[in-house]
């Protein structure tokens, strides 16, 4: 995402573009430190830390490019690595601060 901010892509959800290339990677880097981890499933897939907090979607983060990939891990490993209905209700929801300003 740093490398995104740092070619001049910008989120609202980071809040209010600074000036520069250089601030803006240091006030993204600021609001990062403060939003929930994510942790790594596969490739750019993550799922959002926390305790307490089951059934969060799986994200597919390539830089400011965020969206979901599965309801929930179950979900995504049916979706990723094996055949799945593509008539099948899809609609998942993020619940998670800061990420799921992403996908809205």
């Amino acid at each position: 995402m740093l490398a995104d901010v740092a070619h001049g892509r910008w989120h609202p959800v980071l809040g209010a573009r600074p000036a520069t290339n250089d601030e803006a990677v240091e006030v993204s880097r600021a609001v990062l430190a403060q939003a929930p981890q994510l942790v790594p499933v596969y490739a750019h897939r993550f799922i959002p830390a926390g305790r307490h907090t089951p059934g969060h979607p799986v994200l597919s983060v390539w830089g400011t490019d965020i969206i979901c990939y599965g309801h929930d891990l179950a979900d995504y490993i049916d979706r990723e690595f094996s055949v799945v209905d593509e008539d099948a209700p899809w609609a998942p929801q993020a619940s998670v601060p800061f990420w799921k300003d992403f996908l809205g």
